[in-house]
């Protein structure tokens, strides 16, 4: 990951992320803030009107007694906030500590030991919850329960915020120096994988048009071989930095949610890192600085440049597999990836129905086949193949 021979960028390609290179990502669109949720996820909350499940509260004791040996009353168990994979969270309170104990229902089914590996070093590194207990065979963990503080910044100025950007790339960086007893998986066949999911639902086509699809394959393939020479570049990747994936205190970032967790290209993490977060492509470069420790150097950027589209586009394909939807909505609204963006943060558009979910999914792909089509793109293929 961190090669001697690293070059100082010099070269126009640099201007590409220190300018808004990309007409969707026009750094003068702003967000309505809304207020951070004090609680383990940052998502939207569906726990069953407050009640734990009586199937999940059997199981909440038996994990609870394994860990700590005592018996737990159930009016110390809370449901909380979860995300769109289907694992259920729920927080314990016991002798004034506080934990989270979530219950398996994975997305990605099979990539459980990675998980829970990955979990155990973010816990070990600190750059992630600290695990008490874990049962690989059920996919049960208890973790510490982080109370986030969002004090120093909201969420009209997360993206545009450079202190998150910097505790942010220091969360990566120790994740990306992290030695890890994991498979490998790189993004191309992740991204094999999410096609796949989508054309046993009928899916794919709704996402991307034949033609889209005929360029993005060409150059799926093309990156592929390029970055065949680069297995330095492997190591530990999240795959899902996305912005409920951090837990944000004063100091530091948290990541959670490690089921997509493989050996891949760590460019992987930046380039989903820098597709959610950065409104302004001129934060790229700093946030660059602070995950490198100096500034990146042209080869650097170039292969940040070449998996950023894949990085869009496999979020599409898991997006749009969660939505199920087999023919476009009608009246889809057609905004911009950046625009959309911001209409889920400010509050205005909401992730929960199926139609929605592939309102944006069709934005990430629309993003990563725009990022596919700039001359950025170009002058990045050709440094790396000359």
């Amino acid at each position: 990951m961190f090669n001697p021979t690293r070059l100082v960028t010099t070269t126009a390609l640099a201007l590409f992320f220190s300018i808004s290179s990309y007409a969707s990502n026009d750094a003068s669109t702003k967000l309505e803030g809304i207020s951070s949720p004090k609680s383990f996820v940052q998502a939207p909350v569906n726990v069953n009107e407050g009640k734990i499940s009586e199937a999940d509260w059997p199981i909440i004791q038996d994990a609870f007694k394994k860990f700590k040996g005592v018996e737990l009353q159930q009016g110390a168990v809370e449901p909380t906030a979860t995300g769109m994979s289907g694992a259920r969270l729920y927080t314990i309170m016991d002798e004034n500590q506080k934990y989270v104990i979530r219950l398996g229902a994975d997305f990605i089914v099979g990539n459980t030991r990675n998980e829970i590996s990955a979990m155990k070093a973010a816990s070990a590194g600190e750059y992630g919850p600290y695990l008490h207990f874990c049962d690989e065979d059920q996919n049960i963990v208890i973790l510490q329960y982080i109370e986030t503080d969002m004090s120093f910044v909201s969420f009209d100025n997360l993206r545009a915020n450079p202190l998150f950007h910097a505790m942010g790339a220091r969360s990566l960086a120790g994740l990306h120096k992290a030695k890890l007893d994991i498979s490998e998986k790189t993004i191309f066949q992740w991204l094999d994988e999410a096609e796949d999911r989508l054309k046993v639902k009928g899916a794919q086509s709704t996402l991307l048009t034949d033609e889209d699809n005929a360029l993005y394959q060409d150059v799926k393939r093309e990156i592929a071989l390029v970055f065949k020479s680069f297995s330095d570049d492997i190591t530990a990747v999240h795959h899902d930095p996305n912005p409920r994936n951090f837990l944000i205190t004063t100091d530091r970032t948290w990541l959670i949610d490690w089921e997509t967790t493989s050996k891949d290209y760590y460019f992987v993490d930046l380039a989903v890192f820098s597709n959610f977060f950065m409104y302004d492509e001129a934060r790229i470069l700093p946030f660059l600085e602070t995950y490198y420790g100096c500034p990146a150097s042209d080869v650097e950027l170039a292969k940040l440049q070449l998996i950023r589209p894949m990085a869009a586009i496999l979020h599409s394909f898991w997006l749009g597999s969660l939505a199920n939807v087999k023919q476009v909505p009608e009246n889809m609204i057609m905004l911009s990836y950046l625009e959309l963006k911001g209409e889920v943060r400010g509050g205005k558009f909401k992730l929960a129905s199926p139609e929605n979910k592939f309102t944006f999914a069709a934005s990430m792909a629309r993003e990563g086949l725009s990022l596919i089509k700039s001359d950025a793109h170009k002058q990045a293929m050709a440094l790396l193949t000359k």
